[in-house]
C-alpha cells in the first residue's frame, strides 16, 4: 500500500509472517502488528481498512491515546457506537442462514459468494450500523468502474451490481427489523440502485428457425465421428422442442420421460438444471405446458433414441444427462453463423416462442400459463416489441 501522508499503511517487515501497519502520529512512526497472516486476502482487507484497523489496534496495545485519533477517522465514529454491535461478517452470515428456506441450494451458493466479496470490500469487523449510504454509493461506483480488487479491472453491469445490492439489502433490512439500525441506508437517494436499460431480446422468425434446423442437419450429416453426429442430432431436436414449448434452457435439459403425457398432450415442468445442480424451476413454480403437434412429433422421435436408455429425455453421446447448457450455447452460435442469421443464445428459443405464438393468435393468458410468468407485463416487456402485425389481415379491414 502506498505511503500517503497522514494515513496508515502496510509496513513491510521481513522477519515475520504476519502483517504490520504503520502510521505517523505526532510526526513519529507508530507500528502495530495486526496478527493477520500475510495472505492476499488479508492484504486486500488492510488496504481497504488500514486507517481504522491501525487506530483500533494501536489503542488496544496502548501505543496511542483516544484524543490522538482524528475526528474524521472511521474508528472515531465507531467508538461512539455500541461496542456490542454485531459485525458485518457475523451478522451477515447469521441473516443469510436464517433466511435460507427462501432460496435454492444453487442460489444460496451464489449469495454466499457475493457476501464474501461484500465483506472483502467493507471489512469483516465493520459494525453493521457503521455502513452508510455514502459508503454504499462509493462501492457501487467502484463496481461499475472495475476498481474493486476482486474484479480484476472488469466493470460490472448494472444488473450484476443490483444482484450484489440484493444481498447487502437483505442483511441491512434484517438489521432494521432487529432494531440494530433505524433506517436502511440503501433506501437513501444517494445509494439508489442503478438503472437497467432493457434490451429487446434476439427473436427468430419462422424462416430463421428453419435455417437453424437445417444447419443442425448439415453438421450432423457431415460429422466425422459418432460423438459429433449425436451432439448435432440432439441439438436439432432440442431446438425444435424449445421453439415450440418456450421452456427455459435449464428446464429443457432437465426433462424426464415421466414428465411428458402424450395422451393428454402436456409437459409437466418440475425441475431445472444449472451448473450440475438440480432444483425447482425459476420462481419455485411447477407448471404444465401444452404439447403442441410440432413438439409432440419431436419427443416421439427422441423417445426412440433415449426412451429405453434412461429416465432423462436428453443424453450426451456417453449416455449421461446434460449438466449445463454451456456446450449447447456454443453449438447454437455455430448454427447461427452457418445459417446466416443473427447470433444469439440457446435461451433465445424462449423469446422466439412467445413472439411466434402471439403472432399466430394465441391468447395472453395461455402464454402466461405456458411460459410460467407471474403476469403478462413480463411477456410484454420482453417480447411484444418484436411482434409483427398481420398486414394481410389489416388490409382486409373495411371502415
Amino acid at each position: 500500500m502506498s505511503r500517503r501522508k497522514g494515513c496508515a499503511y502496510i509496513w513491510e517487515r521481513k522477519d515475520t509472517r504476519v502483517l504490520w501497519l504503520c502510521r505517523y502520529v505526532n510526526k513519529k512512526p507508530v507500528r502495530v502488528s495486526t496478527g493477520l497472516p500475510d495472505t492476499k486476502q488479508n492484504r486486500l482487507f488492510l488496504n481497504r481498512n488500514a486507517e481504522s484497523e491501525f487506530w483500533r489496534i494501536a489503542l488496544e496495545q496502548g501505543k496511542v491515546e483516544p484524543d490522538q485519533i482524528p475526528n474524521n477517522s472511521s474508528l472515531s465514529i465507531i467508538m461512539q457506537q455500541d461496542p456490542a454491535m454485531p459485525k458485518l461478517r457475523e451478522y451477515g452470515e447469521y441473516t443469510l442462514n436464517a433466511t435460507l428456506s427462501g432460496r435454492s441450494t444453487k442460489t444460496q451458493q451464489d449469495v454466499k459468494k457475493k457476501f464474501n466479496r461484500i465483506c472483502l470490500y467493507f471489512g469483516d469487523e465493520t459494525p453493521i450500523n457503521s455502513i452508510t449510504a455514502t459508503m454504499i454509493a462509493e462501492w457501487q461506483t467502484k463496481l461499475s468502474q472495475g476498481k474493486v480488487s476482486y474484479q480484476n479491472g472488469k466493470p460490472y453491469s448494472n444488473k450484476t451490481i443490483i444482484n450484489y445490492r440484493s444481498v447487502l439489502n437483505t442483511i441491512l433490512s434484517a438489521a432494521v427489523d432487529d432494531g440494530l439500525i433505524q433506517r436502511n441506508p440503501m433506501e437513501s437517494r444517494i445509494a439508489k440502485a442503478p438503472r437497467i436499460i432493457k434490451k429487446i431480446p434476439t427473436v427468430y422468425s419462422l424462416e430463421e428457425i428453419r435455417a437453424l434446423l437445417e444447419s443442425c442437419r448439415h453438421y450432423a450429416k457431415n460429422a466425422r465421428n459418432f460423438q459429433t453426429e449425436w451432439a448435432w442430432k440432439q441439438m436439432f431436436y432440442m431446438l425444435k422442442l424449445g421453439f415450440f414449448t418456450g421452456l427455459r434452457s435449464g428446464e429443457l435439459i432437465a426433462l424426464q420421460w415421466h414428465d411428458i403425457n402424450f395422451d393428454q398432450n402436456y409437459i409437466h415442468v418440475q425441475r431445472r438444471i444449472r451448473d450440475g445442480d438440480e432444483d425447482l424451476p425459476k420462481g419455485y413454480k411447477k407448471r404444465f405446458v401444452d404439447l403442441l403437434p410440432q413438439a409432440k412429433e419431436v419427443l416421439k422421435t427422441q423417445q426412440l433414441l433415449t426412451g429405453l436408455k434412461s429416465k432423462w429425455v436428453w443424453l450426451t453421446y456417453q449416455g449421461n444427462p446434460y449438466s449445463s447448457t454451456d456446450s449447447l450455447d456454443e453449438m447454437f452460435k455455430k448454427a447461427c453463423r452457418h445459417a446466416g442469421v443473427k447470433v444469439g443464445k440457446f435461451y433465445n428459443m424462449r423469446h422466439s416462442f412467445a413472439t411466434l405464438m402471439i403472432e399466430n393468435g394465441m391468447s395472453e393468458s395461455w402464454l402466461i400459463q405456458n411460459t410460467g410468468h407471474v403476469d403478462i407485463s413480463t411477456t410484454r416487456d420482453y417480447y411484444f416489441g418484436k411482434i409483427k402485425p398481420n398486414l394481410d389481415a389489416i388490409n382486409k379491414l373495411v371502415v
